[in-house]
């Protein structure tokens, strides 16, 4: 009977999606160049979902416009057969939003964002299938088909600190459906089947919260928690045939992210190039299958290692490189389900274009590479697990799989205003503060009976000639200027 319901509501859903906005939920080309090494470094809107503490670091009303092409193909075969190949192309697209608040200096240390993510065809879908022994991926199966919306507010803090939450929400959807015949709808069957459905979506939010410090021009370091999340489509299944009535529940579930905690340190060996390295603690203990059950065996906690490089080959041009190593959760599958993943390295590059400098046009184009590369698969079923029931399983007696993805990313991020500088104000308040001082320091003592000094320049009719310098003399540095170049040619002051 859950069968049924499963298969009848596919058929109900207008279009099953085939679309992601991302295999990483649609970060800036940015990130996606890096590998999503992203933790500690500053940040840009993309940092909404990566650590929302980054979204300190934007100085100014910004907007993002992004988008994905991707191309995902994945083999199966039982063991002694040739087995099939499944090739599936994804597409998204998303926008994201981050703005300094106006105000005093304290509230202009407050940023707020927000971002949505959307698949290329529709808000949700969850591709269920009719066998639960069923081949599949976990990794980019029904993870790619999210939609999310996400806001973030974050504040800088004294000491380099940055901190940031944010909180996503994901639909779900609750789909009571209803499955009757009237012999007298049609001449055939078929038209004789009448499929009543109500939809209703509700949103399941998650949080993510994060810092970043940054207590050395040439380190930064970054923490974040995501509490992770899962699209759900659940419902009540009424069939009736005449006199008959089936009355069955179906309950389907989709992990968007596990649990996750993730540290990340970034360095400035060169002041043109920068290093960053993430390890991300992920929970996969907690999943669940599509038919919402718990996967046998279960899968494991894992910890992913990522990289970047980013150059500053010119003001207005950088290019990037990332590596990521993405051990898998998945256990040999010995038992009931066939669960297809392996371990896995993400190669990625990219440029970006920053044209304010070249034309004084606040966009930056940003260009992104990244391919994902799985490792053999291999599984044998272990016969003990089938006992007392036939072994018609879709893995028995073993299988073998493996998978790749490919995707290109784009992202255009706008500049809408001046920028925003918290140490401006903080600068040109001392200032002020010292000229009073000097300007106290400079009025005569009357009190004293002193005579204010008498500008004898007024009277002196000798033209003043200024010394020469001395040609071996040098002028010393602005400790200021020298000081904010270098920050802002590392993502900006906080």
């Amino acid at each position: 009977m859950r069968a049924l319901a499963a298969l009848a509501l596919l058929l109900a859903w207008a279009s099953p999606a085939r679309a992601d906005s991302g295999a990483a939920f649609g970060e800036s080309a940015r990130a996606a160049s890096l590998a999503s090494s992203v933790l500690a470094r500053p940040g840009d809107t993309s940092a909404i979902y990566f650590n929302p503490a980054g979204v300190a670091d934007v100085d100014r009303p910004t907007l993002t416009l992004l988008g994905h092409a991707g191309f995902h193909r994945q083999r199966f075969a039982r063991t002694g057969e040739l087995g099939d190949v499944e090739d599936r192309a994804v597409t998204g697209y998303g926008v994201s939003v981050v703005a300094p608040l106006p105000g005093p200096p304290w509230l202009r240390r407050v940023r707020l964002g927000g971002s949505v993510h959307l698949p290329g065809e529709t808000i949700i879908g969850v591709d269920a299938p009719v066998r639960r022994d069923a081949p599949v991926s976990l990794f980019y199966g029904n993870r790619t088909e999210r939609t999310a919306v996400t806001f973030a507010a974050s504040a800088l803090l004294p000491w380099t600190i940055r901190i940031g939450v944010a909180v996503t929400v994901t639909p779900t959807l609750f789909a009571p459906t209803s499955v009757g015949f009237d012999a007298n709808r049609g001449a055939t069957v078929d038209e004789g089947v009448a499929i009543a459905q109500q939809r209703d979506l509700t949103l399941e939010p998650s949080v993510i919260v994060g810092a970043r410090a940054q207590p050395l021009d040439e380190l930064a370091i970054g923490l974040v928690f995501r509490q992770g999340g899962a699209t759900r489509a659940n419902g009540t299944f009424d069939i009736r045939a005449g006199a008959i009535r089936v009355l069955d529940e179906y309950s389907f579930y989709s992990l968007i992210a596990p649990m996750e905690v993730g540290l990340g340190v970034a360095v400035w060996p060169l002041p043109t190039v920068s290093i960053s390295l993430d390890a991300t603690w992920a929970r996969w203990s907690t999943f669940r299958t599509i038919h919402d059950e718990a996967p046998d065996p279960g899968l494991s906690d894992t910890v992913e290692l990522r990289a970047g490089l980013e150059w500053s080959a010119h003001r207005a041009l950088a290019a990037r490189l990332g590596y990521a190593f993405l051990p898998s959760p998945v256990p040999e599958q010995t038992g009931f389900h066939n669960l297809l993943d392996a371990h896995r390295h993400e190669v990625a590059f990219g440029v970006g274009l920053d044209l304010e400098p070249l034309t004084g046009f606040a966009l930056r184009i940003d260009l992104a590479a990244r391919f994902h590369a799985m490792h053999e698969q291999e599984a044998t079923k272990a016969p003990g697990a089938f006992a007392g029931a036939p072994i018609d399983n879709l893995g028995y007696p073993g299988f073998s799989a493996r998978g790749s993805f490919q995707q290109l990313s784009l992202s255009l991020t706008f500049g809408l205003g001046d920028r925003v500088s918290v140490e401006d104000d903080d600068d040109a308040r001392d200032e002020a503060a010292g000229d009073e001082a000097e300007a106290d320091e400079a009025e005569p003592d009357e009190s004293a009976g002193e005579e204010p000094p008498r500008a004898e320049a007024e009277h002196d009719s000798t033209p003043q000639v200024a010394a020469p310098r001395d040609a071996t003399q040098e002028e010393a540095p602005d400790d200021h200027a020298t000081e904010d170049a270098t920050q802002l040619e590392r993502g900006g002051v906080e």
